[in-house]
């Protein structure tokens, strides 16, 4: 687990965050018209970021699941385009994370793929193998707030593993990390639908000697992926594809996911 914190701009007093994951470059099922409008709302709109939770690249091997023969592109042309592709929002981008699909390659060749996109993108010091716990703080500027108290986020971002078919095994995954870190935001990949909900809780203070109620958001990510290929030969039913955006403000404790 890596810890990031990333100086924003100090009259940022609100911000939206884009989660990538589960674009899958390289199957053919992968919508790259969508990626690209992605990433160009996230270029054009001036308090917009990025993140990059894991499977970016399809990475299909001749050991792993998935058509290794109906790849549109080969693993090094997947890197080679996913560059490509972020390279205009790269001072954007405020974390990086492997996917199970990019972790193929690290098993068996020990070549970390997210690895080489995250050098060639320069964001090597943004980049985390496992998870990251990413801290960001919003409204420092004093003449911008008038009040000159920023607000600090934490969050919690891992690309996921295992799953289930049904909506509640999903959500049970992404409801674990929990579990593992109190952060105020939790994002999670891999199991390909799109879900926010909030939760409450206590956080204790000995050197206070007081009870905080706070709010947790909870974040799944939806896949690139139309349906066909591997998850219509499965039996798997065609995934949403819009994933969550989530909005932080620099004036006030305050934050949302919105699809």
């Amino acid at each position: 687990m890596e810890f990031i914190r990333v100086d924003l701009p100090a009259t940022l007093l609100d911000m939206e965050l884009h989660i990538f994951a589960d674009e899958h470059i390289g199957d053919p099922q992968s919508d790259l018209d969508r990626v690209k409008a992605r990433i160009d709302i996230v270029k054009n709109t001036p308090n917009a970021y990025a993140v990059l939770d894991g499977d970016i690249l399809d990475n299909t091997t001749k050991a792993s699941l998935g058509d290794i023969y109906t790849q549109v592109f080969n693993p090094m042309d997947q890197v080679r385009l996913g560059t490509e592709l972020f390279q205009p929002i790269k001072d954007k981008i405020l974390c990086i994370t492997r996917g199970n699909h990019e972790d193929r390659t690290y098993r068996t060749d020990g070549i970390d793929l997210s690895g080489l996109i995250a050098h060639d993108l320069g964001l090597h010091d943004r980049y985390s193998p496992t998870a990251a716990v990413l801290c960001l703080t919003l409204g420092a500027d004093e003449e911008a707030t008038r009040k000159g108290t920023p607000v600090t986020y934490t969050m919690y971002i891992l690309h996921g593993a295992g799953g289930g078919r049904k909506m509640g095994a999903k959500a049970i995954r992404l409801e674990d990390m929990a579990s593992i870190i109190d952060c105020d935001i939790y994002i999670h990949a891999h199991t390909h639908q799109p879900i926010s909900f909030r939760k409450g809780f206590y956080r204790v203070s000995s050197k206070r000697k007081q009870l905080t109620y706070v709010e947790r958001l909870f974040v799944n990510v939806a896949s690139n992926l139309t349906y066909g290929g591997y998850a219509e030969a499965k039996e798997f039913p065609p995934g949403a594809l819009k994933t969550p955006i989530i909005y932080l403000s620099g004036r006030r404790r305050r934050f949302s996911a919105n699809m």
